[in-house]
Parts: structure tokens; C-alpha cells; sequence
């Protein structure tokens, strides 16, 4: 993001996720502890849902073309939630209290990504 804009925004991501809480900064499961590999999520379901369909087609809506905008929240809807199924699933496999790590995975490139890791360092 950094390069697109051609500036430092690294303040404004730690406010935006330790201050506020609205994005969570995620790292592969085995990555090394100084890597920089990392992506950002918006982690408030209702901040998501109004950056994916709302503000996204926000010039449909300002004409009044709200069957044009349902009919692409119905068709996405599906993905679109499924970051959030995933979120659900972490926090249900966290509360079980039998693993040590809970996370995702991928390859450079976004290459073999795995929605869900859990670890047992024990077993």
C-alpha cells in the first residue's frame, strides 16, 4: 500500500487496528518473526459489508439503482461472507482452548493458501 501511495502510512495502520480496532494485520502460520509478509483485513463486519457493496457502487445507489446493487450483494454474498464464516471458525477453535496457534497460510503470491491452521504444540 505503501508504494501505491508514495508515502508512509504505517501510523495509520497501528491506529486503525490497535486504537480503533477496524483492520487486523495477519501473518502465515510458520513465518518467521521479522518477516514482513503480512495482510490486512477489515475485521468489522459492518465496516466490510459498506466497503464491498455500499461505497463500492455508491453511484448506483445515488441514481437510484438499488435492484442493480442487490443483485450484486446476492451474487457476492456468498464470498463475501466467507472471510467472516473463517473468523467464526477461528474464534470457535480458540474457545476449545486446544491449540496453541490458530491462523492462515499461503505461499508468496498468494500461492496454496489454507483458510484455517491450528496447531497443537503438545500433541
Amino acid at each position: 500500500m505503501e508504494s501505491i501511495l508514495g508515502k508512509n502510512i504505517g501510523g495509520y495502520l497501528e491506529r486503525l487496528e490497535q486504537d480503533y480496532r477496524i483492520i487486523r494485520k495477519i501473518k502465515p502460520a510458520l513465518a518467521k518473526p521479522g518477516s514482513k509478509v503480512q495482510k490486512y483485513f477489515i475485521d468489522d463486519n459492518f465496516l466490510g459489508f459498506w466497503f464491498r457493496f455500499v461505497n463500492k457502487y455508491r453511484a448506483a445507489i445515488e441514481i437510484g439503482n438499488y435492484s442493480l446493487v442487490r443483485s450484486i450483494a446476492e451474487r457476492d454474498f456468498d464470498t463475501f461472507s466467507g472471510n467472516y464464516l473463517e473468523k467464526y471458525f477461528r474464534e470457535k477453535l480458540a474457545l476449545s482452548g486446544n491449540f496453541s496457534f490458530i491462523g492462515r497460510y499461503w505461499e508468496k503470491g498468494n500461492q496454496n493458501e489454507i483458510d484455517i491452521v491450528a496447531f497443537n504444540e503438545i500433541e
